[in-house]
């Protein structure tokens, strides 16, 4: 429908920097796809039983918001699609009582939403609230971060600096939860279809001294380097040495697939303009985990396929990242590109401050017929059952089962 908005536009030769007319067209709209998508029989029956936590992501205002520059009418496009997305996905404006204004202090209550930026003082209309809407929630033992990742989203950043300080700030103060899901659009973990992704080798040499050294060789998707991280670790103390010839990333490549329109590229976490946040936050929840005593699962969707990966480090944490993704849409329909998926664990290895070595991969995937892949190539959506003591009290651990379009269910370890 948007793109028809701008098609329409151009057809009729309107001037880009002349905007009047073009929010109120695209609030139209917006608004008469919401109705039409969420008046449907099967999803206004779920909707009307079944509390919902939502953050948007670039479809909800159109493919690859924030990752590449836009025109004004674009930009006007964009104020028309937060204003829907805080109606119908937040319900409604957001709250000064779920945190003070100008507040130093965050405030984390049970049964309230905790935004990482209060709203305005005063709005007038609903785009004068610009966000960013990453806002954390907890119900007992069980908490919920969602982070939003396309209002502050630039080529070369997901979130700001002061959203950085923010997350990191509430992460101090979250105490008596069990579980934390992290809710991200994109999964942080998954396997590149277009290209090999990371291989790993290691390889433990032992000593009868009390020092020992461990050596790392893996290859990087992003570039034609090769690493060699040496971790020698000697009464206890741990000093790396790594050893690089690399070309660097190929960023001249990547930018001509952003200017030839491929934003899924730009949007990915692995680009080389978003490697450093990518690490940023896994030292962050890995971190949390550590200091809190708290099992932490990140959450996502945006790739069309069903999936589990995790992050394990040398402190002994493990984060599962799970991605379930989507239930309207069906998977790749290029039969050699899902192959070279389901057939790659798009492992990745690299060190972190307080964490030593962190490794990514992707767990194998078992459905009830035993085949094993690392993919659910199907619609489907996913379930997580928790799992209680005999005397009904929440352990934080959850089952997972992703059901599929066939109605046959795939179940996956616990988390």
């Amino acid at each position: 429908m948007i793109k028809n908005l701008i098609a329409d536009r151009r057809a009729e030769n309107c001037d880009e920097s002349d905007v009047t007319g073009v929010r109120d067209e695209a609030r139209r709209k917006y608004f008469e796809l919401y109705i039409s998508q969420w008046r449907q029989p099967e999803q206004a029956c779920m909707m009307a039983r079944i509390p919902t936590l939502m953050i948007w992501d670039d479809h909800d205002i159109f493919n690859g918001w924030g990752s590449v520059s836009h025109s004004r009418e674009q930009q006007e496009i964009y104020k028309a699609a937060k204003e829907y997305f805080l109606l119908f996905q937040l319900k409604g404006f957001r709250s000064l009582s779920a945190r003070p204004a100008h507040s130093s202090v965050v405030d984390v209550r049970q049964l309230s939403v905790t935004w990482l930026h209060p709203p305005p003082m005063q709005i007038r209309e609903p785009y004068h609230d610009y966000g960013p809407f990453s806002h954390f929630l907890s119900f007992g033992e069980v908490a919920f971060m969602l982070l939003d990742h396309r209002s502050e989203r630039t080529i070369d950043r997901i979130m700001s600096e002061d959203t950085w300080k923010e997350l990191s700030g509430l992460l101090h103060v979250i105490h008596g939860v069990k579980h934390l899901f992290v809710v991200i659009p994109v999964p942080i973990i998954f396997v590149d279809s277009d290209r090999p992704k990371t291989s790993v080798k290691t390889s433990h040499k032992s000593h009868k001294s009390k020092s020992h050294k461990t050596q790392t060789s893996y290859t990087s998707s992003k570039s034609s380097s090769k690493q060699t991280m040496t971790i020698v670790e000697k009464n206890g103390k741990r000093k790396v040495k790594r050893e690089e010839e690399h070309s660097g990333y190929n960023t001249d490549s990547f930018e001509r697939h952003v200017a030839d329109g491929d934003v899924d590229e730009a949007n990915q976490w692995t680009s080389p303009y978003h490697d450093f946040e990518r690490k940023r936050l896994i030292k962050l929840l890995l971190d949390y985990s550590q200091r809190k005593k708290v099992q932490v699962t990140i959450l996502s969707g945006d790739v069309y396929v069903g999936c589990w990966g995790k992050i394990e480090s040398e402190s002994d944490i493990c984060i599962n990242v799970v991605t379930s993704s989507s239930i309207v849409n069906d998977p790749p329909s290029k039969v050699p590109s899902l192959l070279r998926m389901m057939n790659n664990t798009g492992s990745e290895l690299f060190c972190l401050p307080d964490h030593g070595r962190v490794l990514l991969s992707m767990e194998e995937i078992s459905d009830a017929k035993g085949i094993d892949g690392y993919l659910v190539a199907a619609q489907n959506f996913l379930i997580l059952d928790p799992q209680n003591t005999s005397l009904g009290v929440n352990t934080g651990r959850y089952d997972a089962t992703f059901v599929k379009k066939t109605r046959q269910s795939v179940r996956e370890n616990q988390t």
